[in-house]
């Protein structure tokens, strides 16, 4: 299973020799980028300080989602499944 099947957040950084720019892609889009390289659309595109900031707040969301999720979870009685869209059962 995949690590962003289980919830994981992970990403691709690939520097364009040519441009000195950072790309970033989703993990989960790795046989994407593996086939058709710099030609999918990256969630990033620029500097490597921009990059990283990217990323953090890309993070930072995750977290507060799987966080929120895990409440969700335990505020529900035993058996049934929080309903909400971010929130896989």
């Amino acid at each position: 299973m995949a690590h962003s099947d289980s919830g994981g957040l992970s990403f691709i950084l690939v520097k364009h020799l040519g441009t000195g720019d950072i790309f970033l892609f989703e993990g989960r889009d790795a046989r994407d980028v593996f086939r058709t390289g710099l030609h999918n659309d990256p969630l990033y595109r620029g500097s490597i300080d921009g990059v990283l900031s990217h990323m953090k707040q890309m993070s930072h969301d995750h977290f507060l989602r799987v966080a929120d999720c895990a409440v969700l979870r335990t505020a529900q009685p035993p058996g049934a499944a929080a309903k909400t869209r971010d929130c896989a059962s």
